[in-house]
C-alpha cells in the first residue's frame, strides 16, 4: 500500500494552513494597520483573494515545482515538505513572518547540491524584487499624495477603496505564487486544491494574528498613502514573478516595501527592531533550509 501520496497531501495541507496564517499579514496587514477594515472583513478578503489566485494562476508554479523537485523521489519531497512545515511551526510561535518561497526552494537547492540556471535566475529575482520594493514604495507614495482631489476626506475614501483593491490583488498573487507552489510540489489533482483552500480558510482566520501584529502595530501604524503604495508595489512585483514562473517571497517583498514606507514616514514613530527581527528570519530560515537540504542530499 502506497502511503507516500496521502502523507504528501496531508503535510502539504498542514503547511498551507501555517503559511496562510503566517503570510496573511503581507496581504491584509496594511488594511488592519491603517484601520480601513475590521479584522474579520480583512480576513475574508484574504481568503477569497488567495483562493481565486490558487484556482486561476496556481498552475503557473508547475514549472517551478518541476525544476525544484527534478530527479527527487517522492520520499525526498515528503522530507523536504516536512522540514518546511517544522520551520513554519517555529516561525508561527515566534510570530515571525516567514517566506515559503525562500525556505522551500532553499531546501530543494540544498538537496540538489548544485545551482543550475533556473536557480540562478530565481535567486537574482529574489534580490531584485525587495530592492525594487524598497525604492519604489516611497516614490509611489509621494506621487499618489500629489494627485487627486484637494478635499481631505474625499481623498481618504479614495485611498481606502484603492487599499482594499490592492490588498485583494496581493492576496490573489499569494494564492497564485506561494500557495500554488506548495500544491504544485504536492501535485495538482484529486483533493489537493480543495484541501489547499480549506487550509487557507483555517490558517487565515485562526493563525494569522501574531504575524499581522508583528508587521502592523509592532512596527508602526501605516497611513493610507503608504499602505496603498506598499501593497501596489508588492502586488505588481509578485504577479510579474508569477507570470514568468518564478517563486517570489511575498512576505519579503511586502515587508521590505513596508520598511521603505516607514523610513519615509514623517509623522509617525517607526520601530526598526521588529523589522530587523523579520529580516533576520529571512536569512536564518532559508539558510537552515539549505543546510537541511544538503544533509538530505548526502544521505
Amino acid at each position: 500500500m502506497d502511503v507516500i501520496g496521502p502523507l504528501l497531501l496531508a503535510v502539504a495541507t498542514l503547511l498551507i494552513l501555517l503559511v496562510s496564517g503566517n503570510n496573511a499579514q503581507a496581504s491584509i496587514g496594511n488594511l488592519i494597520g491603517a484601520k480601513v477594515l475590521k479584522t474579520r472583513s480583512a480576513l475574508l478578503i484574504e481568503v477569497v483573494g488567495v483562493s481565486l489566485g490558487l484556482l486561476f494562476q496556481g498552475t503557473s508554479m508547475a514549472t517551478a515545482a518541476t525544476h525544484l523537485a527534478k530527479g527527487l523521489s517522492s520520499e525526498t519531497v515528503l522530507i523536504v515538505l516536512t522540514i518546511t512545515l517544522a520551520l513554519f511551526t517555529v516561525a508561527h510561535f515566534a510570530r515571525l513572518p516567514l517566506s515559503l518561497t525562500y525556505t522551500l526552494p532553499a531546501l530543494f537547492a540544498g538537496v540538489a547540491l548544485a545551482f543550475n540556471s533556473y536557480f540562478f535566475f530565481m535567486i537574482l529575482a529574489w534580490m531584485a524584487a525587495p530592492a525594487a520594493a524598497l525604492v519604489a514604495t516611497p516614490l509611489i507614495a509621494r506621487l499618489t499624495a500629489r494627485v487627486g482631489t484637494n478635499d481631505f476626506w474625499a481623498k481618504i475614501e479614495v485611498y481606502k477603496a484603492l487599499l482594499i483593491l490592492v490588498s485583494f490583488m496581493f492576496a490573489f498573487t499569494l494564492g497564485a505564487n506561494t500557495i500554488g507552489l506548495v500544491v504544485a510540489v504536492e501535485g495538482f489533482g484529486g483533493l489537493s486544491v480543495p484541501l489547499a483552500i480549506a487550509g487557507v480558510v483555517v490558517g487565515t482566520f485562526f493563525l494569522s494574528a501574531g504575524e499581522i501584529r508583528r508587521v502592523t502595530s509592532d512596527m508602526f501604524d501605516l497611513g493610507y498613502s503608504n499602505a496603498m503604495s506598499s501593497m501596489l508595489t508588492s502586488a505588481v512585483l509578485v504577479e510579474a514573478s508569477t507570470l514568468v514562473g518564478i517563486p517570489m517571497a511575498n512576505t519579503t517583498v511586502q515587508n521590505t516595501a513596508v520598511f521603505g514606507a516607514g523610513v519615509s514616514y514623517k509623522t509617525k514613530f517607526f520601530s526598526a527592531k521588529p523589522f530587523f527581527l523579520v529580516a533576520l528570519s529571512w536569512i536564518v530560515f532559508p539558510a537552515a533550509g539549505i543546510a537541511a537540504g544538503v544533509l538530505i542530499g548526502l544521505l
